[in-house]
């Protein structure tokens, strides 16, 4: 109730909020009066690759910003919006401990800014300078090009009192996302978001190439194929296991080697599937983070589709 009240009386709302998974509540204590509130979405509303979460940040109990955060594999793409009231105040300390609370429940180590929650077709954000509070937490661009802009600026800034940077430069700042990684290898098990339209636009062709003009067949027969390939007894699982995994047949049968994959991977590729229903996500979210061979082989099925559409 608290939650919905903040959002609703600023005309703002989110989706973890409205379709909201109940057994799947987490509050923070993160010191100082803070805390930090994060709720799953209900099973039926939830996407196939990526669990997401909605968050509050709450000082003394009032509600002084909001956001979410989606992991993909191992990473995890968030963002806040501290209230216009609060900002300037412990928002950066409070967004720093938001962080470790998003590390402890999902374990990844890379997380992801997308440019609208700092000023791509976002006046808000521009006009708060929200780029700089990202940076000043140890986010840096993707592109090289931005990254150096970047460095440039904050230079000046730092140099030069009352400069304030441009809005047409903090434009060409959100021009790509911007990363903060806890551990070096991060960056080797990135997923590039640009890829999952490839992998969503593969799912019709994957349905046609079964050759039958009923959906729900094709995705029967594609069911009943890939289950064999992962030696899963379908009818051992509950009824909304085997629709999740009639979803997600698709987008494995674009793995042209699935067949040849080791038994331990494609058990664990089963395991992960199952979780995607459970009623929390958390063990969906260790899997995903584990399985190298999926996140991989999901990579090239996306580019080898992009290639083929350039040429």
């Amino acid at each position: 109730d608290v939650w919905r009240a903040a959002l609703w009386s600023r005309t703002r709302t989110v989706l973890q909020v409205e379709q909201p998974n109940l057994d799947e509540c987490y509050l923070a204590d993160l010191g100082a009066g803070l805390q930090f509130a994060a709720i799953g979405v209900a099973p039926a509303r939830r996407d196939l690759l990526e669990a997401t979460y909605g968050h509050l940040l709450l000082a003394n109990g009032m509600p002084i910003g909001y956001g979410g955060f989606t992991t993909l594999f191992a990473q995890v793409n968030t963002g806040i919006n501290v209230f216009p009231e609060f900002r300037g105040s412990e928002a950066a300390f409070a967004f720093e401990q938001a962080l470790r609370t998003m590390h402890t429940i999902t374990g990844n180590r890379r997380f992801i800014v997308n440019p609208y929650q700092f000023g791509a077709g976002n006046d808000e954000a521009l006009q708060s300078g929200a780029y700089w509070f990202y940076y000043r937490l140890g986010f840096r661009s993707a592109r090289p090009e931005v990254r150096a802009l970047a460095e440039s600026e904050f230079a000046r800034l730092r140099a030069e009192h009352g400069y304030r940077v441009p809005i047409a430069t903090l434009r060409r700042l959100a021009a790509s996302d911007i990363h903060l990684d806890l551990s070096d290898d991060a960056a080797d098990r990135f997923f590039d978001e640009a890829w999952l339209p490839q992998l969503a636009a593969g799912i019709t062709t994957a349905i046609a190439r079964e050759g039958v003009a009923d959906r729900a067949e094709a995705l029967k027969r594609m069911s009943t194929r890939i289950s064999g390939v992962l030696d899963v007894e379908l009818s051992r699982w509950s009824a909304l296991e085997r629709k999740g995994f009639a979803q997600f047949a698709p987008i494995l049968a674009q793995i042209d080697d699935l067949a040849a994959w080791a038994k331990v991977d494609r058990d664990a590729l089963a395991q992960v599937v199952r979780a995607r229903w459970a009623v929390r996500e958390r063990e969906f979210i260790a899997g995903m983070r584990g399985h190298a061979r999926l996140r991989a082989a999901l990579g090239d099925a996306a580019q080898r589709r992009a290639a083929r559409l350039r040429r």
